[in-house]
């Protein structure tokens, strides 16, 4: 299993086997990217680091004001690190996820994690839990969003299952393979 593979320049994925709420306490990255629900609802209480949990009826109060679209990147915090909620899950749809939202969330997060000039980034495995998609759909779907990535973008692919982030890592550099093969560039290197 390879603990990091590379897409050229651009962007350098990292296996951490670890929910992505422990790594970024534990290293400070930049960024900690976090999937969601339209209602943002899905993990209400999670990776907040140090804010309070909601009260159950402000819960339900905003889930039934606010609603976003499915590849959306919102803002959950700016300081004192930045948290940043990724639009993936469907409540109201089956199935819940599906890999054209996570491809267009992460293509959205690139440009976000540009815009704000973020290098470092701790990210779970989007998508994935909850039944969604399986870890060979988002080795694809962060190998279309790399196009977009700031260059030197180094990302800690989180989950608590550390088999799934191996699997992600695995499929993903198989992926890139036959493109490295073909071009003698070595895009695709395992580190």
């Amino acid at each position: 299993m390879p603990s990091a593979v590379h897409i050229g320049e651009r962007l350098r994925i990292e296996g951490a086997g670890a929910a992505a709420g422990e790594v970024a306490a534990g290293s400070r990255p930049l960024a900690l990217v976090v999937a969601e629900d339209r209602y943002r609802v899905l993990a209400a209480g999670e990776h907040t680091l140090s804010e309070p949990d909601d009260a159950p009826e402000e819960l339900l109060r905003r889930s039934s004001e606010e609603r976003w679209a499915i590849g959306e990147v919102v803002l959950r915090r700016a300081r004192p690190q930045l948290v940043l909620d990724l639009i993936v899950y469907d409540l109201d749809a089956v199935p819940m996820v599906e890999l054209e939202g996570v491809t267009r969330a992460l293509v959205a997060l690139m440009d976000e994690l540009a815009r704000r000039k973020v290098v470092t980034v701790a990210m779970e495995a989007i998508g994935v839990a909850h039944g969604g998609i399986s870890p060979a759909e988002l080795a694809e779907a962060l190998e279309l969003a790399s196009a977009a990535a700031p260059l030197g973008l180094h990302l800690l692919l989180c989950d608590a299952d550390s088999a799934v982030v191996g699997e992600v890592l695995e499929h993903l550099e198989r992926r890139l393979q036959p493109a490295a093969d073909a071009s003698g560039d070595g895009a695709a290197e395992a580190g």
